[in-house]
């Protein structure tokens, strides 16, 4: 798990960041690592910005961003790379949105870009149950679907 203070010490450096970008669009200064830096004068650098980029996104998929709920655990495919995340913040007007990685990395990813990857199958929720109880689930289905397995 990513310890808590980590993630809170993270969104009180975000908290006003939305204030900067509007509601519709990002305005006049794009929204990316440097400009984290700029407007909030914290190291961007472990912060990896997935901004709007205008990509067609059904208004459900939206919807969806909105309601999803911190703490759930997700895989997230970015540029080509797989990465367990946690829901780990949303800006008040739920424009802006946080997901940690286990290995210090974060993802903050803008309202319509999250529906976009959601839409996608990039940013897919994890299943509640554990490791160990999905590889028992998986290991019976194989013995049940082969059970020469067993004897051979």
């Amino acid at each position: 798990a990513i310890p808590m203070e980590h993630i809170e010490a993270m969104a009180r450096r975000l908290e006003n960041l939305e204030d900067f970008i509007g509601d519709a669009d990002m305005g006049d200064l794009p929204l990316d690592a440097e400009s984290i830096e700029m407007m909030t004068g914290i190291d961007a650098s472990a912060i990896h910005v997935v901004a709007d980029n205008g990509a067609p996104v059904d208004d459900a998929m939206v919807t969806w961003a909105q309601e999803l709920q911190l703490g759930n655990w997700f895989t997230l495919d970015h540029n080509g790379s797989s990465n367990q995340v946690q829901y780990a913040w949303h800006s008040q007007r739920k424009q802006l949105h946080l997901f940690a990685a286990t290995d210090g990395r974060s993802y903050l990813i803008q309202l319509r870009r999250l529906g976009a990857y959601l839409q996608a199958g990039l940013l897919v929720a994890r299943e509640e149950e554990g490791l160990t109880v999905r590889a028992t689930r998986d290991a019976l289905a194989k013995l049940n679907a082969n059970p020469e397995r067993l004897l051979g």
